[in-house]
């Protein structure tokens, strides 16, 4: 839930970053469920939550960020009219998005 939250606020994130963030934090949730019941008396999707800032930002600081085209084309389909993601300037016509 952190990964998705985070792409949204930090234009710099990745889909490496938030890929990795769930599994980390679904591993450790896990791990921490079945093998270690509640490590110095935390739950552990708290554990997980603790997890999944550091990989996000690591992961995605470590692979090239979005390209604008890519972000501003998500936030024109996802977002009310005229918001754009990364602060105004022009973006292109609807169908764009699909020239490679």
């Amino acid at each position: 839930m952190l990964a998705f939250i985070d792409m949204f606020l930090w234009p710099r994130a990745s889909k490496l970053g938030v890929l990795e963030d769930i599994v980390a934090g679904f591993m450790v949730t896990v791990a921490f469920t079945t093998l270690w019941k509640h490590p110095l008396g935390i739950h552990a999707p708290f554990w997980g939550l603790m997890l999944n800032l550091p990989v996000f930002v690591t992961a995605s600081l470590g692979t090239a960020p979005t390209q604008y085209d890519v972000v501003e084309c998500f936030f024109r389909i996802a977002a009310p009219k005229g918001l754009t993601r990364l602060g105004g300037g022009h973006v292109s016509q609807t169908g764009d998005f699909l020239k490679v």
